[in-house]
């Protein structure tokens, strides 16, 4: 499959894989240049359905296998593959499957390292409930279904209100040159009323479930995530939580709504 890429400099190549998914190449520069500089062959590569690269299979797996065959269409010998947060989840799942680059450097972020000067400790707790439980789902998944469910409900998704000409993105930032882009794309693609490779990707397809109005919405799902809590720190410390912590934090998934752990 062909991914765009950045090709600057020349020497030893290193190819880059970005943070992700939804940013591109880009993220590295300028100091990717001072590398090229430096007497490298640096390639700054947009991932499957990031940039400006066609989508394909969403999966650890199916990024590392695009990524070998960009680097087996070029003949690189001799290279290093470097992968920053998403990119370094991709490099790690490429040396597994493959372990064809000469180097592997591979930056993921921890959930344990102290947080950067001036930012504060506390700047997740306006997260909206339901993309905190997606968080706090990852460690219940047991199937690549379930990944993906956990996965997208973490991402922003894309769509049109039925009978209008009203296209929207919500949980969308729109910072940073790549998620712009690939918003505009989407969201260019569903106002053209386009059958393509925008319109068709996940985030464009997802629909989620439909939850209460408001206030109820933000009380609720509060209350869920609290309880979700409370139920998983008594699960720690090796007790069983309340009946009623129990029976709020089952709430979602006895209604069909894909939130929550329990």
């Amino acid at each position: 499959m062909p991914l765009h890429v950045r090709d600057l400099g020349s020497g030893p190549p290193v190819v880059f894989l970005h943070p992700g998914p939804g940013l591109d190449g880009s993220v590295f520069l300028p100091g990717a240049q001072r590398v090229a500089d430096a007497g490298y062959r640096v390639l700054l590569v947009d991932l499957p359905g990031s940039g400006r690269s066609p989508a394909a299979d969403w999966t650890l797996a199916g990024y590392a296998e695009a990524v070998e065959d960009f680097v087996n269409e070029l003949g690189l010998q001799d290279w290093t593959l470097l992968g920053h947060s998403f990119g370094g989840y991709v490099a790690m799942q490429h040396v597994v499957d493959y372990a064809t680059a000469g180097r592997y450097v591979a930056s993921c972020t921890d959930a344990e390292e102290e947080p950067a000067p001036g930012v504060s400790e506390d700047r997740w707790d306006d997260m909206p409930p339901e993309v905190a439980a997606a968080f706090e789902r990852e460690a219940s998944v047991s199937t690549p279904e379930e990944c993906l469910e956990v996965w997208r409900d973490q991402l922003p998704f894309f769509a049109t209100v039925p009978g209008t000409r009203i296209h929207y993105g919500a949980g969308y930032s729109g910072n940073g040159v790549g998620p712009s882009w690939l918003g505009g794309q989407i969201l260019a693609s569903l106002a053209l009323g386009a059958d393509d490779e925008w319109s068709r990707l996940p985030l464009a397809n997802r629909r989620p479930p439909r939850l209460p109005p408001e206030p109820i919405r933000y009380v609720g799902g509060a209350a869920v995530r609290r309880a979700i809590l409370t139920v998983e720190e008594a699960d720690e410390q090796g007790r069983r939580a309340g009946p009623i912590a129990r029976g709020i934090a089952a709430l979602p998934r006895t209604l069909g709504l894909r939130v929550g752990t329990k």
